[in-house]
C-alpha cells in the first residue's frame, strides 16, 4: 500500500540505493537490509477497548477509509525506520483478511 516500505522502495529505488534489474525479491531483501540496519522498532499496537471512546484500540488507513480494531487485528508500528515517519502493519487474526502495511508522517 501507499508508504509502505517496498511501495517506497520500488517507487524511488535511486534514493535507496536501488538501480537496475529491480524485482519483488531484490525489493524486500532490500527493505530487510535497510530496516535491520537503522533504529527502527517495530510494537504491538495495544490500547484498552472498554473506553466510551470509539477509536480506542483502533488504527485507519487515511487512503482507504479501512478501520482496524485490536480486536480484530494485531497492528504493529514500525517506527524510526529509514522510509518514513511511521508505518503500520495489520494482520487479521482470522487470517481470512490480507496482511497490509501503510505509511504516514
Amino acid at each position: 500500500m501507499d508508504e509502505s516500505p517496498i511501495w517506497l522502495l520500488s517507487e524511488m529505488p535511486e534514493e535507496y540505493g536501488l538501480s537496475g534489474d529491480i524485482n519483488s525479491e531484490v525489493l524486500t531483501q532490500h527493505a530487510r537490509t535497510l530496516i535491520n540496519e537503522s533504529s527502527a522498532t517495530l510494537t504491538l499496537f495495544t490500547e484498552e477497548t472498554s473506553s466510551d471512546d470509539e477509536w480506542v484500540g483502533v488504527v485507519m488507513n487515511g487512503s482507504t477509509g479501512n478501520k482496524y480494531t485490536i480486536k480484530d487485528y494485531w497492528i504493529f508500528k514500525l517506527v524510526n525506520n529509514p522510509f518514513i515517519d511511521l508505518n503500520y502493519v495489520v494482520v487479521d487474526k482470522s487470517g481470512n483478511q490480507p496482511t497490509c502495511c501503510w505509511g504516514a508522517n
